[in-house]
């Protein structure tokens, strides 16, 4: 039986969704559930690893949901042990973004679950608005580019969230690129060049980086049309 997966997606909704299902699917009742808030360094993890020794109190199995987004390299490590032998009675959902944020030795213990992108999602008059703000995003002065990010999100995860759905956009328009349409953006080398940026800026966030700065370096390294 899998006791150990990893859950990836870029927006934390949807793999705190997934999980749910899983813990519905595995009956774990909320008093068997360990769910560590903030950041979680090895002695965090050692605490874990302690109550998860302990066996179930009314579920067929104990759990540990563990954002990897909030926890270190060094406490991976101590996670490693665990996830290679766990006990009978434990279940781990690992979450994160991307497998760039875990331990190849953590990935080769884990069954990995990649939910899909919600490109599909998008609908005509989002993919017409999401348009016409980079047609205008990539005409604009660089002053203009600062006022315009100030009013993109406020929170982590608005930012993640906003920075997925033009990552999705910006992937749709790549393929267009080199179809007999085109895409009504850039050249396929220059949407190529805008999504590696976006892509580094989610990365940094994701690692903790200032929302701001990261936000700054798309109004400075976005190519100008």
């Amino acid at each position: 039986m899998v006791q150990s997966y990893i859950i990836l997606h870029a927006q934390k909704t949807k793999r705190d969704a997934y999980i749910q299902k899983l813990l519905e699917k595995y009956r774990i009742a909320s008093v068997d559930q360990i769910i560590p808030e903030g950041t979680v360094g090895i002695a965090e993890v050692r605490l874990l690893l302690k109550e998860m020794s302990r066996k179930p109190f009314v579920s067929p199995f104990k759990a540990a949901v563990i954002e990897i987004e909030a926890i270190s390299f060094e406490a991976q490590q101590a996670l490693l042990k665990t996830l290679e032998e766990p006990a009978a009675s434990n279940l781990f959902f690992l979450s994160a973004a991307h497998k760039s944020l875990l331990l190849p030795t953590i990935i080769s213990r884990c069954t990995i679950v990649d939910l899909p992108v919600a490109e599909n999602e998008l609908t005509g008059q989002n993919t017409e608005q999401l348009a016409n703000f980079w047609q205008q995003f990539l005409t604009n002065k660089l002053g203009e580019r600062f006022l315009t990010m100030t009013t993109v999100a406020a929170t982590k995860e608005e930012t993640l969230n906003w920075l997925t759905t033009q990552i999705n956009f910006l992937t749709s328009e790549l393929r267009k690129a080199y179809t007999p349409t085109g895409s009504k953006l850039q050249s396929g080398r220059q949407l190529t060049l805008l999504l590696k940026i976006l892509l580094n800026v989610r990365e940094r966030i994701l690692r903790n980086g200032s929302l701001k700065l990261a936000l700054d370096q798309i109004c400075i390294y976005v190519p100008f049309a």
